[in-house]
């Protein structure tokens, strides 16, 4: 009898405990819940501020790229017009009439793009996106061999291996194509920095402006 009674009283006092035990425990599981989403947010918020930093500095990377090539532009077309016009006259057995080779050339950086890659900050950013500054970077990249290129050839104005009208052949061939591809590149730095430009202003983007001599 007195066994039964004790299993009673055991059993009212759970009954008692039961409701506030439920509401306890579940005041932990929201508790956790919520601690997890404050943190996940925070972690979100540290993602996009990585993601707008490395985007603000491509924009500016790429419009330093940009000037650094439109001042050199001018000066890189006076020379091709120069090596020609000697390697006319070299065909006539006549000395060209050119007082040097000053070929101008264009420092173009990609920290801010290696530094998005290294910090992942590539990887909170929109795919498309990545992938046209990627595109871009490539051209610049093949952009900065050809010039090494002709770098080379002007260094090489002197050496007894070639004949001058040789070096100067290579030079304003070499240098052409870098002409070509400098406008083909500016076009693209000009795209991309509308694309990015006109995102975070939800504009429409403009159309890229190229110097007027690039042509079709």
């Amino acid at each position: 009898m007195v066994d039964e009674d004790k299993h009673m009283e055991m059993r009212k006092w759970l009954i008692r405990r039961l409701p506030k035990a439920l509401f306890e425990a579940t005041l932990i599981i929201l508790s956790v819940l919520v601690a997890l989403g404050v943190d996940e947010y925070r972690e979100s918020l540290a993602q996009r501020k990585l993601a707008e930093t490395a985007v603000d500095r491509i924009i500016a990377e790429t419009r330093d790229n940009r000037d650094q090539m439109l001042d050199a532009r001018g000066e890189n077309q006076a020379l091709l017009v120069d090596l020609e016009q000697a390697l006319a006259a070299l065909d006539q057995n006549n000395n060209p009439e050119i007082t040097g080779v000053n070929f101008e050339v264009s420092l173009l950086g990609d920290d801010a793009w290696d530094t998005a890659r290294m910090t992942r900050a590539v990887h909170f950013m929109d795919f498309d996106r990545v992938s046209r500054i990627s595109q871009v970077y490539r051209l610049q990249q093949l952009y900065l061999e050809r010039q090494d290129q002709v770098v080379s050839d002007v260094a090489s104005i002197g050496g007894r291996q070639r004949k001058l009208g040789e070096v100067f052949g290579a030079i304003r061939g070499g240098l052409a194509i870098t002409l070509k591809l400098q406008c083909e590149l500016l076009g693209e730095y000009d795209s991309l920095l509308g694309e990015m430009l006109s995102e975070q202003l939800d504009t429409t983007p403009s159309a890229p402006s190229v110097p007027s001599d690039c042509g079709d």
